[in-house]
């Protein structure tokens, strides 16, 4: 079996929730050939990733380079193409699945359920039921990594290794979603007085990192910043070495569930995205703010009281 995959909006996100695709089709076909269609951050996402044969750049290129990407994705003969998506605004792309020709079809499956709203999962287990049939029900459809994690020792510095560490996030590219100075202090104070043996750290880019360090200064706490700036990989290892991860509503609340780790994730209040995009590892919550349009708004109280519930999981921590 060949198969290619789309993955080329440049969303974290979703490229770490179509991990469950990729370990889906390597539990029910281990010697599948996977190749995966790429730009931006998913470009290097699935680059590290040693199940994937092989990624294709494709970010609205000129006509030519569309042609030639098309016709060598043609040599290559795949049984399918998964797009998760029908209807495509751009000819260029329209005219590269029509080109690609795959032998068996191509997939649009997007886990859609009439009238109710659908964790973003489904459209994973769905397009392996397509391909797979009932023997989908035998497996556990589940976002899975497979990259190589930077060692524990890369983060003593800022991670004492023989302490719990907790992870907080308040940053997203999209606004509504970042978590102010004022609010995050007051998170990070919280979390601080939850569990006084573990390091406390926010992680943060080079256009975050001033704001990171306001809200522990203001927190009062000894938190430490880890700065990830164009490094994937320590971002996603940061993770791994975290005992709770709290984050906004962006991609880290998806690693942190492949990475099954305890996580809690908050979410302006949108009934779609927190259901669709919520978090799916063994030990999770949400808290959804009382606004629409913010993250900022919702209840600390409630924050540290399923912090708490989720720290009762970790040994050593509550």
């Amino acid at each position: 079996m060949k198969i290619l995959f789309f993955s080329h909006d440049g969303k974290l996100g979703d490229a770490v929730v179509n991990t469950a695709f990729v370990d889906g089709v390597k539990q029910l076909d281990p010697g599948a050939e996977l190749h995966a269609l790429v730009s931006d951050v998913t470009e290097n996402f699935w680059q590290m990733d040693r199940r994937v044969a092989r990624v294709w750049r494709y970010k609205n290129p000129p006509l030519g380079e569309a042609l030639r990407t098309s016709l060598a994705l043609r040599r290559e003969r795949f049984d399918y193409v998964v797009t998760w998506k029908e209807r495509f605004s751009s000819e260029k792309t329209r005219l590269m699945l029509w080109l690609a020709a795959p032998t068996r079809g191509t997939l649009y499956e997007e886990g859609r359920l009439p009238g109710r709203t659908a964790h973003a999962i489904r459209k994973s287990s769905e397009s392996l039921r397509l391909i797979y049939g009932a023997r989908v029900d035998g497996i556990k459809v589940r976002y899975r990594l497979g990259l190589d994690l930077d060692p524990p020792s890369s983060f003593d510095a800022e991670l004492p290794p023989q302490r719990p560490a907790i992870l907080f996030n308040m940053f997203s590219a999209e606004p509504p979603k970042t978590i102010d100075v004022e609010h995050g202090a007051r998170v990070l104070a919280g979390l601080a007085a939850l569990a006084p043996q573990a390091s406390l750290c926010l992680s943060c880019t080079d256009a975050t990192e001033d704001a990171a360090r306001r809200a522990i200064a203001a927190s009062g706490t000894a938190g430490k910043t880890v700065n990830t700036e164009k490094n994937l990989r320590r971002l996603i290892s940061l993770c791994a070495r975290a005992s709770l991860v709290v984050s906004t509503d962006t991609s880290l609340i998806h690693i942190a569930s492949a990475l099954d780790r305890p996580v809690l994730g908050i979410y302006f209040n949108d009934p779609v995205k927190s259901v669709e995009w919520a978090p799916l590892a063994t030990h999770c919550a949400a808290v959804i703010s009382r606004n629409r349009d913010t993250v900022n708004g919702f209840s600390l109280d409630e924050v540290l009281e399923k912090a708490r519930g989720l720290l009762a999981q970790v040994p050593g921590v509550a």
